[in-house]
């Protein structure tokens, strides 16, 4: 995972196995994390084995006025 002021960046989205990683669709569902986007990147490499993807996250651009106060 990355993390930037800007955005979040998850990778690799797929298990040792290779297969997809069951905890990839979660933020998007999570409640908590609605006043963000997500969008799937395609990447020329690999991480690991059919690992050619990853997942971005960033706030929408009405999340300041939306925002939770703590």
């Amino acid at each position: 995972m990355r993390v930037t002021r800007s955005e979040a960046c998850i990778y690799p989205t797929i298990t040792f196995e290779a297969q997809p990683s069951q905890y990839i669709p979660l933020p998007r569902s999570d409640p908590a994390l609605q006043h963000f986007q997500f969008t799937e990147l395609k990447t020329d490499f690999e991480f690991l084995m059919n690992s050619n993807s990853f997942l971005r996250m960033w706030p929408r651009l009405n999340a300041a006025l939306q925002w939770p106060k703590e």
